[in-house]
């Protein structure tokens, strides 16, 4: 039997947002993730600076991070126009199928 292991990788494809149908990832909020001795580094980037959901996906993070037991430190930035813009497509493509 394999030993039980969760690498970030799977972490981080697992988070998803809880109103489109995307993961973070994908819809270029999860900027760069990456282990640094006993930390895990975040760049989260918003696609607005009024985002009501921030909370949600900075604990979403969080909580789903903690899993590898590490510090984790969190920087928040805003999206460049290129990156929101496909976030848009993104959002609209997800609304459209619902």
């Amino acid at each position: 039997m394999k030993p039980f292991h969760i690498s970030l990788k799977e972490i981080l494809e697992e988070m998803k947002h809880p109103f489109i149908n995307y993961s973070l990832i994908d819809l270029g909020i999860l900027k760069n993730v990456e282990a640094a001795g006993d930390k895990i580094l975040v760049n989260i980037a918003w696609p607005s600076v009024d985002s009501a959901i921030k909370p949600f996906i900075i604990s979403l993070v969080s909580g789903s991070l903690k899993k590898l037991n590490r510090k984790i430190e969190i920087k928040e930035s805003l999206m460049n126009e290129e990156d929101r813009k496909f976030y848009m497509k993104l959002k609209v493509k997800s609304e459209k199928e619902i």
